[in-house]
């Protein structure tokens, strides 16, 4: 259990670092004024575009991923994939009006995928921009874009596949049931030899096994979907944190390399 959770955690991590590698690459390569170094404009509000569907394709991903539970301390994330979600995101400005509809409209494209469908627009949009001049460099560098969006689709996609075959239920109910057993037979096995002290031990017995077992199936649940405890369990990731690290992240390197320390123009003539 531990293992799968482990393992969610390290995906969870590599979809953001897949995020922030695109984001990095395009605003690198992005075209810039020969003279001050500075964006283009419309090498600018391209990098403003990417870094909106990313924060989209973020949101609508986990989304797609979390339902709500007794555990939520506010409204579940999933609510984002209803009409009225959508709406808000925008409301917010999220998305606009076109892609709203793209989105919401298309009978081909189910709920669970309208990540994808974001994903593919930033592919789109960065080979458009390649064609049009506003990104530069070489074959290596549109290589490492796709691969980078190729690894972030895998990366989510394993985190959808593992969830959804994280233990047989066979072995979990077998796990219950011999715990359980334990737990109930335990006061008769230790009366003869320790008389009242038994009682105190059971409890004791009862608390280190079930504790252990509740802790394990918590495990099972990294995203709090099944409500095992009922309560926002500390070892469940917190989406909305998720939401906000990549929130930033999205324009962190644009924002980071706005303007270049050196002459563009100069460097090229030497």
């Amino acid at each position: 259990a531990y293992g799968f959770w482990l393992a969610t955690k390290g995906n969870v991590r590599k979809v953001q670092g897949r995020l922030n590698d695109v984001g990095m690459l395009l605003a690198v390569h992005a075209l810039r004024d020969g003279e001050t170094g500075k964006l283009a404009p419309h090498s600018h509000e391209l990098l403003e575009e990417i870094a909106r569907w990313v924060r989209l394709y973020h949101m609508l991903f986990w989304a797609n991923e979390v339902k709500p539970a007794r555990g939520d301390r506010g409204a579940s994330f999933s609510e984002l994939h209803t009409e009225r979600g959508m709406k808000g995101l925008l409301a917010r400005n999220a998305l606009t009006a076109r892609e709203y509809a793209l989105l919401v409209n298309n009978p081909a494209l189910p709920q669970s995928q309208r990540h994808h469908a974001v994903l593919e627009w930033v592919l789109a949009r960065f080979v458009h921009a390649r064609r049009t001049g506003l990104l530069l460099g070489g074959v290596a560098m549109e290589s490492r874009v796709l691969e980078e969006c190729c690894k972030l689709r895998a990366v989510c996609a394993s985190i959808t596949d593992d969830k959804a075959a994280r233990m047989p239920l066979s072995y979990v109910h077998l796990v219950q049931l011999l715990v359980d057993t334990l737990v109930a037979l335990a006061p008769f096995a230790l009366y003869p030899k320790l008389g009242v002290l038994s009682v105190m031990l059971s409890g004791c017995l009862a608390i280190f096994y079930r504790g252990f077992l509740e802790l394990s199936k918590s495990f099972l649940d990294p995203f709090g979907n099944d409500d095992m405890l009922g309560v926002d369990a500390p070892e469940n990731f917190d989406i909305s944190c998720l939401l906000c690290e990549t929130n930033a992240g999205s324009v962190r390197w644009l924002n980071g390399i706005l303007e270049l320390p050196f002459d563009t123009a100069d460097a090229e003539t030497k």
